[in-house]
């Protein structure tokens, strides 16, 4: 089955600010990690399901897959894959309270 990718607005704004952290100490590692975001959704996009679920306890996150960006273990992105599209919901640091990243979740 060949998916769709959609990335909703709390991903790309977690992007946004993961990437301009980085920024602060390398512009040229936050480009890299731009591009290893891209690569990464690919990965995900040609086979979401190869991934475990995450292990979320809450009913609206049971159905959350976790990969790590390439070349940054510690950035983790959250996703779904849903009737033949994979939704990104969020990407976060790993050493961030994983359940505060879902606030609307609780």
């Amino acid at each position: 089955m060949k998916y769709r990718l959609f990335v909703f607005p709390e991903a790309d704004r977690d992007l946004e600010e993961l990437a301009g952290y980085i920024a602060r100490t390398s512009e040229a590692s936050a480009l890299r990690f731009y591009d290893a975001v891209e690569h990464t959704y690919g990965r995900i996009v040609a086979a979401p399901e190869s991934v475990a679920l995450y292990g979320f306890t809450r009913a609206e996150m049971t159905d959350l897959r976790v990969r790590s960006v390439r070349g940054f273990p510690n950035h983790l992105i959250f996703y779904r894959a849903l009737h033949g599209e994979v939704q990104i919901v969020r990407l976060l640091h790993a050493a961030r309270d994983l359940s505060a990243g879902f606030p609307d979740q609780n």
